[in-house]
């Protein structure tokens, strides 16, 4: 319309960079699956282990709190700066489309982050504990207490509190008033470094001197 030349980015270099982003999300449910298969041994070594109730409480808790800090940490560690980093690298045209692909990478590396192992505890470990224990029995791993729902019903609920009340609560507390003042003391400490760093523009020796005679 305007005969101004506009440039061109062929959409094959486009798919393929999808794909790269696809890969990393394979790359991260991979992973967290095997965070998770951790957890769960976490879990089994303490229902398989004859402690007292109390005991089994703290040890759970204490399991489920270190599951949700690790969890916030690699969100706001890890997980941005991979999705900042592969939305420049997708290499979008216009501002909107940057920060639109932005958003949903963000929000699909958080929700597989975050609620991953809820869907796989809640579909597949109560639903065929039996199964799974059978399984577990015949590679020679016996628990004294059969993997079965009556155990992971209650254990799913006191975990997703202590995720989503001492966790959140004490991560958001973190975020929210030590990182800003981290950051800007951070921030000050670097401009300061910077200025005492820069050379004194040329004539400033002069016009200090020159500030002197008339003081």
């Amino acid at each position: 319309v305007t005969g101004e030349t506009e440039l061109y980015y062929p959409q094959h270099r486009r798919l393929a960079k999808y794909l790269v982003t696809g890969l990393v999300i394979a790359a991260q449910v991979v992973m967290m699956v095997c965070m998770i298969a951790m957890l769960y041994a976490a879990f089994f070594c303490i229902q398989s282990t004859d402690f007292s109730v109390a005991e089994s409480l703290l040890l759970n808790l204490g399991c489920s709190t270190v599951w949700g800090i690790s969890l916030e940490l690699l969100n706001w560690v890890v997980w941005s700066r991979v999705a900042a980093s592969l939305n420049r690298f997708e290499n979008h045209r216009t501002a909107a489309a940057h920060e639109t692909h932005l958003i949903a990478k963000i929000f699909v590396f958080f929700f597989i982050d975050c609620f991953l192992w809820f869907f796989l505890l809640a579909f597949f470990q109560i639903p065929f504990g039996s199964q799974i224990d059978g399984l577990l029995h015949k590679a020679g791993v016996v628990l004294d207490r059969p993997f079965e729902r009556s155990d992971w019903v209650p254990r799913l609920g006191m975990t997703i509190g202590a995720v989503l009340s001492i966790t959140q609560w004490s991560m958001l507390l973190f975020a929210d008033a030590y990182v800003p003042y981290w950051w800007s003391a951070r921030a000050k400490r670097r401009e300061a470094e910077r200025a005492s760093s820069k050379p004194p523009p040329p004539g400033a020796d002069h016009a200090a001197q020159e500030l002197g005679r008339a003081g």
